[in-house]
């Protein structure tokens, strides 16, 4: 039995696209970085919740966006209050900020990663329970990216306000 296990899991791994381990090296990367205090200029802000809003595009026509909105705009909110209670240091003359390390973004990345990556294979292996994980999919995707959104936002902000 294990080895039956052993065979169905190396198959997975292999049939997986290549660009799917670009994606999960790419997070890997970024989440590896985070750990420790860093120097990020503002545009790479916009980085991470741009390649989420952009893997997820589709659910903004989803029958319940409503429930994506809302869960997007929540987490906004959390992510926003998150990222205002960081200790940051403004460099105004790089147009940068000082993050302090931390183990958030590798978290979400890798939990988000394994949830796009149960789905393609469901979708792949199995297309009707698809239908079943959808809302899950959702909520998901909205908190997720709702989160980096607001990081971001505030991070942003603070730099502006900053004199």
């Amino acid at each position: 039995m294990n080895q039956f296990k052993l065979d169905e899991f190396i198959k997975i791994i292999t049939n997986t696209p290549v660009w799917v381990w670009g994606a999960l090296c790419y997070l890997l990367f970024v989440g590896f970085k985070a750990m420790r205090t860093r120097i990020v200029r503002l545009p790479k802000l916009f980085v991470m919740p741009i390649v989420f809003l952009g893997l997820r595009y589709k659910l903004f026509f989803a029958s319940n966006v409503e429930v994506y909105i809302s869960l997007l705009l929540f987490c906004f909110v959390v992510g926003f209050i998150t990222a205002s209670n960081a200790t940051i240091k403004i460099l105004k003359e790089l147009k940068s900020i000082e993050l302090p390390g931390n183990y958030t973004t590798i978290t979400i990345s890798i939990f988000f990663f394994l949830v796009k990556y149960t789905l393609g294979y469901l979708e792949a292996t199995r297309p009707e329970l698809v239908s079943q994980c959808s809302f899950a999919d959702l909520v998901i995707s909205g908190c997720l990216i709702g989160y980096f959104l607001g990081h971001m936002s505030c991070y942003v902000y603070r730099f502006m306000k900053e004199d």
